[in-house]
């Protein structure tokens, strides 16, 4: 855990699409660290956990499955700089 910046004292949370049976084996000696999958993930091990830890695989799981799409924050924003734009110039008059 040293080696990836983690204090093996400090809470930690992996999110792991595919864990091993040797990861589980091992991951079982730290009493601060727990190893979870999308499908075992809860609200609670996240606010509980000082680090999280994903893998790409679940970063990508995790946005296919809440519809984490880049096109929508630049809707949003294209949104919001033409409203900001559109108050500004009425003030002006």
């Amino acid at each position: 855990m040293r080696r990836w910046g983690l204090d093996p004292k400090e809470k930690s949370l992996f999110l792991m699409t595919e864990v091993s049976d040797n990861v589980v084996l091992s991951s079982r000696n730290i009493g601060t660290l727990k190893m979870l999958t999308p499908r075992t993930l809860n609200l609670f091990d996240i606010l509980d956990s000082e680090k999280l830890v994903f893998t790409k695989s679940a970063v990508e799981f995790l946005n296919e499955r809440y519809g984490n799409d880049d096109n929508d924050w630049e809707e949003e924003e294209d949104e919001q700089d033409g409203g900001e734009a559109e108050e500004s110039g009425e003030s002006s008059e």
